[in-house]
């Protein structure tokens, strides 16, 4: 028995030996097949045998991760996710996923697979296991003998039907049109005729071809002209009603006609490309090329360049319902060319080592400096003035901040260094500085044209001139300009992202997603700015669909010199399908908020960061606040264990705000928002909630100190754990919500405050449970079951651990109300408080601290759910309603849904409005602006 052991146990040992061998031999082999994702020269130069519109596949990038896969264009060059591809290469891959190294699907939109084939690269995946019919219904998919390479050859007589899909069903739509719609305008009418035309043609094409046997070069022929005549089709059912109101259909015009009969011919040909505004070229690389603009201030191009008055495009624009725009290309540098007045060595920027040549090869203004901010605007209302422009399209200035950027950030003329030298340059100010010169401009500019609207004199008041601003929207750009500020501010009337590169051609999905005040003054670019690739009109045309589609304002063509006869005509048909009387585009016109009531609060926070700010910079912030009828202004002065005024004998100054040499910024803040008028509360944006930065840095060392400090008072789970686990804010602990001590410490903060600094009232937050597994901690045990008689585990009963806990939390909050009317028995008192949903999970009591008088009112979200909100929030406070105002988001409502929900809180009988936060504020600015009455 006992050698029968032995044996049964060596060969156990032995099997075991043998089944670790052959799993390390399994995963030797795998990272054997993954030893290199890339595909290798040769197997690159074999890829580039197929046909130019295959896609290859490297399925092992990211294995082996479901789904996860590079795909390799016929170039080489990696597309790094599914998506990419899509957006880059529509007509090719729809649908890939692999799984347990196997490549399970390849599928393709119904009308988008390819006709010639693609090129699969399947290094490493054990399996291809796919049936023909998960790719199409009759194509075949062919090993090579290399057994890498996979081949999909398309059933060209399924193409051929496929081809025919989108025409049929685009056929039976226009001539539903033709036949149901008497609204339609005769010019659409004989639009659409000619369409089906074109259509029957292309079905009789196909037909023939399918019969003798076609080269997929014919198949891609045919394609081309189904893609573009959709396209076209679409177009007209698109524009068949009314065009979108007031929509902006720029384009952009270089000057070069010599006659006035050549103007009109050039009017003429883009009115019937359906434009309804010129942005004529009329300042560039130091000069200007209107030979009327020459009063001393600017030189004019060379003689052989002069071209027709900008005002013979105004006059004549103007008798054919065109708007004008001039296009200031390069206002403000010049290629060695500037001109006398502002040849000036100390006018211009210069790099680190003091070089005035930046980008471009050229010589750019400093723009801090007021003598050239005044020589720039002068002359640009110089050129207003006399071309009855209705807009200045300003370029250029987002290449002045590249040129920033690339000198780290500053110009280092002598007027900056001694203006900039003794500024702290952290962050936050470096950020300021990057676009100060180009906002200045803006600022200074704006009040310029605003004063021809209103001057002295009623009888010279001259129309409104708006501002466009160009900007750079590639994605290789590292630059982004502060477009929704500048238009939140008034600044900027229009953006026009310069789109016309290749790579950009999903931008507009891009900027689509941004706000909807982006939305309501974007102009998206269209056209090409790169010769090394085609535009077919058809690509123009489905531009402009997606720009109606995204709800856009318009789009501005770059540029005329492309519009060639088949553009025209395919331009044409996206305007010329719709009703008369819709053509001509306005200025900006924006609905406003209703002016608050007497009583009413609109308030807003101002985060600590900004204390960071400069006080030029803080300054402009509380202007535009004013500006925006904001009466209320919540100041943080604790936050995540920090307090952001200097000499607190309770708690760490945060370090951000130390590092800008301020004696004290809190203290001025306070000065500066009384000093226009509107309250100041001292707003204790953290309560019970200290941050953690488990990374360390002064703020984070800050931080830990404090909670070292109090040990005693952190708030725990039932297993012991201090993490609160909020995890998209950082790593938080809380100070116990149960605990009296806790509320004590957090009044002798608020009482440090009040002492220090006038302020108006007090604002707590977070006054609250973390979560519903809190708190375990000693107190709450031992307090727990000296109350009750029972001890407290994850086991107690719920609803009774609930009631507990609210009723500990209103008492906190008398501790703090007791504390502020010891000290200032006049002062309000007030609290965010969560939506009525979310009291149970966090034991939030506040419809007790209400009903016991505990608080002077509220501040209720209503991120979530408004009408909910308010519905419930009346329920709960009854007659104390007009003690509550009510939290707005404005970071995620469009400019629409938050000015229809201050209306609504405002005629509700409701305290007031809270806007989340003071930042959003300048990009609602012209939406919330209010008149004295």
């Amino acid at each position: 028995m006992k050698d029968f052991r032995g044996l049964l146990l060596t060969l156990l040992k032995r099997t075991l030996y043998i089944a670790m061998g052959i799993l390390l031999g399994v995963v030797l082999y795998e990272f054997w097949l993954l030893r290199d994702v890339t595909p290798s020269a040769s197997e690159i130069a074999e890829a580039k045998k197929i046909p130019a519109g295959a896609i290859f596949i490297d399925a092992i990038d990211e294995f082996p991760h479901p789904g996860s896969l590079v795909l390799w264009t016929p170039s080489g060059a990696p597309v790094t996710t599914v998506s990419e591809t899509l957006l880059r290469y529509p007509d090719s891959v729809f649908c890939i996923s692999v799984s347990n190294g196997r490549v399970t699907e390849l599928g393709f939109a119904p009308t988008k697979i390819p006709a010639d084939g693609f090129l699969v690269i399947a290094r490493g995946v054990r399996q291809l296991d796919v049936k023909p019919d998960r790719i199409s219904r009759n194509d075949e998919l062919q090993l090579m003998p290399n057994k890498k390479w996979f081949v999909h050859k398309p059933d060209l007589a399924y193409r051929f039907s496929e081809l025919k899909v989108p025409l049929n069903d685009l056929r039976q739509r226009l001539k539903n049109e033709t036949t149901t719609t008497k609204e339609t305008t005769t010019a659409a009418q004989e639009f659409m005729r000619k369409t089906l035309e074109r259509l029957d043609a292309i079905n009789d094409e196909i037909d023939t071809a399918q019969q003798k046997n076609p080269t997929l070069k014919q198949i891609q022929e045919l394609r081309a002209r189904v893609e573009e005549e959709v396209i076209a089709g679409e177009l007209l059912l698109l524009g068949k009603d009314a065009l979108p109101e007031n929509e902006i259909r720029a384009v952009l015009v270089r000057s070069s006609e010599k006659s006035e009969s050549a103007v009109k011919t050039r009017i003429q040909r883009l009115l019937k490309a359906g434009f309804n505004t010129i942005i004529l070229e009329a300042f560039r690389w130091g000069g200007s090329i209107n030979p009327q603009t020459n009063q001393g201030l600017w030189n004019s191009q060379p003689s052989d360049q002069i071209v027709m008055p900008i005002s013979s495009y105004a006059n004549l624009g103007n008798d054919y319902g065109m708007n004008l725009w001039l296009w200031v290309q390069n206002g403000f540098l010049s290629k060695g060319k500037l001109p006398a007045e502002f040849a000036k060595p100390e006018w211009l920027m210069r790099t680190a080592a003091g070089s005035t040549e930046l980008g471009k090869k050229s010589e750019w203004l400093c723009l801090r400096r007021p003598e050239v901010r005044e020589m720039l605007v002068k002359s640009y209302i110089e050129m207003v003035n006399s071309s009855n422009a209705t807009c200045l399209a300003m370029d250029y200035l987002y290449n002045y901040v590249e040129n920033l950027t690339e000198s780290q950030g500053f110009c280092r003329c002598d007027y900056c260094k001694e203006h900039l030298a003794e500024i702290p340059m952290n962050p936050q100010r470096q950020n300021e500085e990057l676009y100060a010169g180009s906002e200045e401009l803006l600022t200074e500019l704006r009040a310029a044209l605003d004063a021809r609207v209103m001057p002295d004199d009623p009888k010279t008041s001259a129309p409104r001139v708006d501002i466009a601003v160009f900007f750079n929207d590639r994605e290789e750009t590292t630059i982004s300009l502060p477009l929704e500020k500048w238009i939140g501010m008034g600044l900027v009337d229009w953006v026009c992202p310069m789109s016309y590169f290749k790579e950009n051609a999903q931008g507009i999905a891009k900027l689509a997603k941004q706000s909807s005040l982006l939305r309501e003054h974007l102009l998206y670019g269209v056209g090409k700015h790169d010769d090394a690739y085609t535009v077919t009109p058809a690509e123009y045309a489905r531009q402009i669909m997606n720009v109606r589609r995204y709800q856009l304002k318009g789009y501005q063509f770059f540029q005329a010199e492309l519009i060639t006869p088949e553009v025209q005509a395919m331009l044409g048909n996206t305007v010329n399908a719709a009703p008369a009387g819709t053509n001509r585009a306005n200025s900006a016109t924006l609905t406003k908020v209703d002016l608050p009531r007497p009583d009413e609060l609109r308030g807003t926070w101002i985060v600590g960061k900004s204390l960071q700010e400069s006080p030029e910079a803080f300054a402009r912030k509380l202007n535009m606040l004013k500006q925006s009828c904001i009466n209320t202004v919540m100041l943080d002065a604790w936050y995540r264990g920090l307090v952001s005024y200097p000499d607190s004998a309770l708690a760490p100054f945060d370090p951000a705000i130390a590092a800008t040499g301020r004696a004290d910024a809190y203290g001025d803040a306070v000065k500066a928002i009384h000093d226009r008028g509107m309250k100041c509360v001292a707003w204790f944006e953290y309560g019970l909630f200290v941050g953690h930065d488990a990374k360390g840095g002064a703020e984070g060392q800050a931080r830990q100190e404090f909670m070292n400090k109090h040990k005693d008072l952190i708030s725990l789970d039932a297993k012991g754990n201090p993490d609160n686990n909020v995890r998209n804010f950082g790593v938080f602990y809380t100070l116990c919500p149960s605990n009296p001590a806790s509320y004590k410490l957090l009044s002798e903060i608020m009482l440090e405050v009040v002492r220090k600094y006038p302020v108006d009232e007090v604002q707590f937050d977070r006054l609250k449970y973390a979560n519903q597994t809190r708190c375990y901690c000693d107190y709450c045990r031992q307090t727990f079951e000296t109350e009750t008689g029972k001890p407290l585990t994850s086991a107690t009963n719920a609803a009774e651990f609930l009631a507990w806990k609210r009723e500990k939390n209103a008492a906190g909050v008398k501790i703090l109300r007791e504390a502020l009317r010891a000290e200032k028995p006049e002062m309000p008192m007030s609290s965010y408080a969560t939506w009525p949903s979310e009291m149970d999970t966090v034991a939030q009591s506040w419809d007790l601290w209400l009903q016991r008088d505990l608080i002077d009112y509220l501040v209720v979200g209503a991120y979530m759910d408004f009408v909910g909100t308010m519905a419930e929030t009346q329920k709960l406070v009854g007659d104390k309603f007009g003690r509550v105002c009510f939290a707005l988001n404005a970071e995620k409502l469009s400019a629409d849904e938050l000015i229809n929900q201050m209306n609504i809180v405002g005629k509700s009988g409701a305290k007031g409005t809270v806007i989340w936060y003071a930042d959003v504020i300048p990009l609602l600015l012209r939406r919330l602006a209010c008149e004295e009455k």
